[in-house]
């Protein structure tokens, strides 16, 4: 049997991306951000350092908040 319908495909992520994650840095207006889990954080800081202090600890360091 046809059916008559429209298929539509979404594809979802569980990770924000850059701009993303910049954006919702600045609607926080954090003082301060920790970078953890990426690849590649200093493109994240530097835009984030212009709103807030950054910090980028090392695998496997301790740091208190």
């Amino acid at each position: 049997k046809k059916v008559n319908c429209d298929i539509e495909f979404f594809d979802f992520s569980a990770h924000a991306g850059h701009s993303q994650l910049v954006e919702f840095a600045r609607k926080c207006s954090p003082e301060n951000v920790v970078i953890f889990h990426s690849d590649n954080p200093t493109p994240l800081a530097e835009e984030i350092k212009d709103f807030a202090n950054v910090y980028i600890p090392k695998n496997g360091e301790r740091f208190e908040i």
